[in-house]
């Protein structure tokens, strides 16, 4: 199991790359980084986009995508699965109708980031999809309030799904 993002250095990154392309590594967790034409799949099995209705995110290059879809089309490429996961069952669902009105094979999943049960029972329903090989850590919240307006609650929010959801589901 390995970790790709921003967050990983440039040797560990390389090293993960490396062992993506040959095999030796079979389970990665990072962000929508992952879905790139940089990153290579021995076994391309499972990939698990979570908030799937996020907007567009851009790389490097300045290129603007949505990491749902993106997932999708590297998955038709390697042959794998794409689960979708979310906290609102009516967002999934749309998703999931316009992806499977293009021909991709979804299959969605309600998960809040924040709890564990709740991210254990989606990890449950994402292997019987496949064999585990990428989840994107999509998830992410923010106050929309100056800091010093934001309420306790919406603090604990976002340090909910920012650190204990990436914590969870790594």
């Amino acid at each position: 199991i390995a970790q790709a993002s921003r967050l990983v250095g440039n040797k560990e990154l390389q090293a993960v790359k490396a062992g993506l392309k040959d095999g030796t590594i079979d389970i990665v967790v990072g962000t929508h980084a992952l879905l790139g034409k940089s990153i290579g799949f021995n076994r391309l099995g499972l990939i698990v986009v979570d908030e799937e209705h996020e907007g567009a995110y851009k790389q490097d290059d300045g290129a603007s995508y949505h990491a749902r879809d993106m997932a999708v089309v590297r998955a038709h490429i390697g042959g794998a699965a794409v689960v979708l996961a979310g906290r609102t069952e009516a967002k999934l669902a749309v998703a999931a109708e316009g992806l499977r009105a293009a021909g991709a094979d979804v299959a969605t999943v309600v998960c809040d980031v924040t709890d564990e049960a709740s991210v254990q029972a989606a990890c449950a329903v994402a292997t019987s999809k496949g064999r585990f090989t990428m989840v994107v850590a999509n998830a992410g919240a923010g106050a929309a309030s100056p800091l010093h307006l934001t309420t306790l609650d919406e603090w604990q929010q976002v340090l909910g799904t920012n650190l204990t959801g990436t914590f969870l589901t790594i």
